[in-house]
């Protein structure tokens, strides 16, 4: 079998950056064309530093090249959970959950398989 690579798609680092940009630029607008002290000219300053931080974190999602799922012969490992590769023969089973119209795929495993830390879900 095959290495399967999953990865994540750019659209998201894609609409951070669209969602940020602007309310950057009328921030920077805001301070420019503002007289220092009133308050158009402080929110000026809380846009621009709030969705400046968009910039930065959309930039590092388009960038980030790492795989996000890996399926190969041996398991399945997934590197959002932070937790050790799912051997084929710890999985009891598997089924497909939705929520809020995202869909996940739930694996059950048995008593072998120990987690790093708790995943608190909720």
């Amino acid at each position: 079998m095959t290495e399967l690579k999953l990865y994540k798609s750019n659209s998201k680092g894609l609409k951070i950056l669209a969602l940020s940009l602007p309310f950057v630029l009328i921030g920077i607008w805001m301070i420019s064309e503002k007289q220092n002290g009133t308050f158009d000219y402080y929110m000026g300053w809380f846009m621009t530093s709030f969705f400046g931080f968009g910039i930065p974190i959309s930039i590092f999602t388009l960038l980030d090249k790492r795989p996000q799922i890996i399926i190969n012969e041996n398991g399945i490992w997934d590197r959002t959970t932070k937790q050790n590769e799912i051997k084929w023969e710890q999985i009891k089973e598997s089924y497909l959950l939705e929520i809020y119209n995202q869909k996940f795929i739930s694996i059950v495993v048995d008593e072998t398989f120990v987690l790093k830390k708790i995943l608190l879900v909720g």
